[in-house]
């Protein structure tokens, strides 16, 4: 039973797979611990020795740092990316977040990744938002002139943020602008 040894295919394939469940479908690593899903992997593969959530977020985390490594590369050679960012915060919980994705061609491919998603516990000035921009794009060792446009909603501290860390680089998101014209149209009809 070679194949089901820790090192041995079938167990590599469903160690693999089980990552992939996990992030792609956002399970918690617990699902691990769950009775029902201990009793279905046991019949789908008996002789598979299912690992214990530390050992899942140690792989999820190995995982994560090799491919950021080829995403990194891959951004290396790209001469133009795309950011999009969004600002918002929970209301049940009053936690802020700043999300940030990339977004570049590569031959006839378009890729986009998501760079971050940051807690943020400082006010939304255009000065912070543009200093957690600049951080990520570090991070990923994007060159900030590399940054050929940013999509943002239009708020005043989310344009003048893309103003400060890549100067006149702002586009609107035009989804934003056409839902303001709705509302405001709806408030200005008294008889609806």
């Amino acid at each position: 039973m070679y194949a089901f040894s820790e090192r041995g295919d079938k167990t590599l394939r469903i160690n693999n797979a089980l990552i992939y469940m996990i992030c792609k479908d956002n399970q918690p690593f617990t699902i691990v611990e769950n009775e029902g899903f201990r009793h279905f992997i046991k019949v789908l593969a008996p002789h598979y020795k299912l690992r214990s959530k530390t050992t899942l977020t140690r792989w999820v985390d190995d995982k994560y740092a090799a491919l950021s490594e080829v995403f990194k590369e891959k951004l290396s050679n790209i001469v133009n990316i795309t950011l999009t960012t969004d600002m918002w915060s929970e209301t049940m919980s009053m936690r802020s977040f700043l999300g940030i994705t990339a977004h570049f061609g590569e031959g006839n491919d378009l890729f986009s990744i998501t760079l971050g998603v940051y807690e943020s516990h400082e006010s939304h000035t255009s000065e912070h938002i543009s200093e957690m921009m600049l951080k990520t794009c570090a991070e990923w060792d994007i060159d900030k002139n590399k940054v050929s446009a940013v999509f943002t909603d239009n708020a005043a501290n989310m344009v003048k943020a893309v103003d400060l860390a890549f100067g006149k680089k702002h586009i609107p998101s035009y989804a934003h602008i056409l839902n303001l014209v709705a509302q405001n149209a709806v408030q200005q009809c008294t008889n609806l």
